[in-house]
């Protein structure tokens, strides 16, 4: 064998050696893209999820009767209101009465 055939046959075991490091980078940057497709996907389901449950929400929302709830909460708030007027007047005739008395104590 003469020098150009060593250096010829050395030059393709170089350059397969760099195909099969390719071959072989390659295939580990197929594996993370498929893992970040994954990611990529599973989030996206978790997205379209997610606008399904906000539309349905607001679907509820708008079908709810506003005035229905204001009508209880008014209800609510007499009841509880009422006995504090009550007893805001019992005390009022009260003060009422002591200071007539203290006027004609006075007198």
């Amino acid at each position: 064998m003469d020098a150009n055939s060593i250096i010829i046959l050395g030059l393709c075991l170089v350059l397969f050696i760099v195909l099969i490091l390719l071959y072989i980078k390659d295939k580990q940057t197929d594996a993370k893209f498929d893992r970040y497709d994954q990611i990529i996907n599973d989030n996206m389901n978790g997205i379209f999820i997610l606008q399904k449950e906000v539309e349905n929400l607001k679907e509820i929302l708008n079908d709810m009767n506003i005035g229905d709830f204001s009508e209880s909460i008014d209800k609510q708030v007499e009841e509880k209101i009422l006995p504090i007027i009550k007893s805001i007047k019992i005390i009022d005739e009260i003060v009422q009465k002591n200071q007539k008395n203290q006027k004609n104590n006075e007198l």
